[in-house]
């Protein structure tokens, strides 16, 4: 069973919640007429989010020569003249997604893309986002360049 605290007591006791949250004992505060809250790592959370929403870039080479890369899971792309660019061009597609992501929430066609989003918020730079978007191995060759290690 999840701890859960009232209001009046997380003030009292944060640092410890935060104790308990850190050594993986998820913490529940709850006020009064307000929905519970969940005080937990982010890197579990983050965990829990990569085994259940996965992204499968598609990578398209066109007959010009050029690259997309269709990210379904948003229905979002990156062009360019090679699977670099496109994957820069992605990234920043990803990132204003996110970014807009308080005015898209409610519309119909978005609404599902809420966890996929949620994976993204949690990324703490442009590496991070590549390497969620892409994998490790395929990050480390696709954004290299644009995200030095």
């Amino acid at each position: 069973m999840l701890t859960k605290w009232s209001a009046s007591e997380a003030r009292q006791r944060w640092a410890d919640i935060l104790d308990l949250a850190l050594a993986g004992q998820w913490q529940v505060v709850a006020a009064q007429r307000r929905d519970p809250v969940l005080v937990a790592r982010k890197a579990e959370l983050a965990d829990l989010l990569a085994q259940c929403r996965r992204f499968e870039p598609e990578v398209l080479h066109e007959d010009d020569g050029s690259v997309v890369i269709w990210l379904n899971e948003l229905d979002v792309y990156g062009h360019g003249d090679s699977v670099q660019e496109a994957a820069a061009d992605l990234i920043d597609s990803v990132r204003e997604y996110v970014d807009d992501w308080d005015d898209l929430k409610d519309a119909p066609n978005h609404r599902d893309h809420l966890w996929h989003v949620r994976r993204l918020q949690l990324a703490e730079d442009d590496a991070d986002l590549c390497r969620v978007l892409f994998g490790d191995e395929l990050a480390h060759d696709l954004c290299r360049e644009l995200c030095p290690a």
